[in-house]
């Protein structure tokens, strides 16, 4: 676990080589993506990632293999993606939250976005801007998730959507709203997640620092219930339109709603078989939840090409 930490320290040295020369290096964040035994979901996530957004400075992804078959597909998704970090958990995987923690401060960038490895970007970002923004205005946060097309909250209702009403917002920028929290149904009045929201690292290391998680369900979980009121009377930004959206195949902790349409084990042979999940229809997407339903469409891995960072 100690050469873990020394690589992540190392490699991020190294990276920091290539930073910005400008004022923009400020505003740099990093991005940590949590995976369990969903090499293909994390891949279309990587892939999304990378194809639409600027101004992330460091990707982690912290993963979990249930046997060998897994850790050979993350494997292969780690080959395919040489400029990400793939740190795996260790047996007896009692070790997420060390491994958060260390993402957390391995770097010297001021902000950070936690990702589900189901999350998949559907149009262009540029993360400097969000932060850019979360100064001017001193919002919370930037939800990439959230935006005016979102009619409907996914994981409230149990074997339906719940219909939820948009907030009483302003714009602050031509294609960027604010709003507050106190008041807002579901979704808009939910401020912390692991959904690709944009925070600031001093706002979130403490608060992580101070109680004990096994899984990202358990960091949201807590993060949400036990931490969320001090900061209800705060205002957060999002897109006109949301630019990520999570689609819920499987489920790998118990307790969220999903669509059960591929298990984790089929997706795995489908990724050996050299099937990936296509993007494409997804891009610019307005989806009408945070969370939604969608069939999956593959590809052929040959026919992917993979926009690498520099």
């Amino acid at each position: 676990m100690k050469q873990i930490f020394k690589s992540i320290f190392i490699i991020c040295a190294a990276y920091s080589l290539y930073a910005y020369a400008d004022d923009n290096a400020k505003y740099q964040s990093d991005l940590i993506i949590f995976s369990y035994d969903r090499p293909m979901q994390l891949e279309a996530c990587l892939r999304s990632t990378l194809q639409n957004v600027n101004g992330i400075e460091h990707i982690f992804v912290i993963y979990r293999s249930s046997n060998e078959r897994f850790a050979n597909a993350f494997a292969l998704v780690e080959q395919q993606y040489d400029s990400v970090i793939f740190l795996p958990q260790q047996t007896p995987f009692n070790d997420f939250k060390q491994l958060t923690m260390s993402c957390l401060q391995a770097t010297d960038t001021s902000y950070v976005l936690f990702a589900v490895d189901d999350d998949i970007v559907t149009a262009e970002i540029d993360v400097i801007r969000c932060a850019q923004l979360l100064e001017t205005t001193q919002a919370y946060a930037f939800f990439l998730r959230l935006g005016l097309n979102l009619s409907a909250c996914y994981s409230v209702g149990r074997t339906h959507d719940t219909p939820q009403k948009v907030p009483m917002h302003s714009y602050v920028a031509d294609d960027v709203i604010s709003w507050k929290f106190a008041g807002a149904e579901y979704d808009w009045g939910y401020p912390n997640n692991v959904d690709m929201t944009l925070y600031r690292k001093v706002d979130v290391i403490n608060v992580l620092k101070s109680f004990d998680f096994k899984n990202p369900t358990q960091l949201e979980g807590t993060w949400a219930a036990r931490f969320a009121r001090p900061i209800m009377q705060r205002e957060g930004l999002c897109f006109e339109y949301s630019r990520m959206v999570n689609i819920p195949v499987n489920v790998v902790h118990v307790g969220n709603r999903h669509m059960n349409s591929w298990s984790s084990v089929q997706l795995l042979e489908f990724f050996e078989s050299g099937k990936r999940i296509d993007i494409v229809p997804l891009q610019n997407i307005k989806n009408p939840s945070a969370h939604t339903e969608y069939a999956l469409q593959f590809i052929e891995q040959r026919d992917i090409k993979v926009k690498n960072e520099d």
